[in-house]
């Protein structure tokens, strides 16, 4: 059983602990085995991925919401006399 993912907003600008991202999507996903009393949203920022996830409870008489945070992140270095891409100069 798989989940259904809906692109529910863009943010602007959000900042994490890793850091403050821009574009950032915003993703409703519904998987097929959770109670309707329950939410999952996740966050994605350009070329970096997910950098949050809330879990939110309806149920009961005080709903709740677990966040997780992504708190760190490493570029991998260019070693020597590797290149990246390539600069075109008109």
């Amino acid at each position: 059983e798989g989940s259904v993912y809906e692109v529910t907003a863009i943010h602007p600008k959000m900042r994490v602990p890793a850091g403050t991202f821009y574009d950032v999507m915003e993703v409703k996903v519904s998987p097929q085995t959770t109670s309707p009393g329950h939410e999952l949203r996740e966050f994605y920022a350009v070329n970096m991925g997910l950098i949050r996830r809330d879990f939110i409870s309806f149920e009961g008489e005080t709903s709740y919401t677990v966040s997780s945070y992504l708190h760190s992140f490493e570029l991998n270095p260019v070693h020597q006399g590797e290149t990246i891409g390539e600069l075109q100069q008109d």
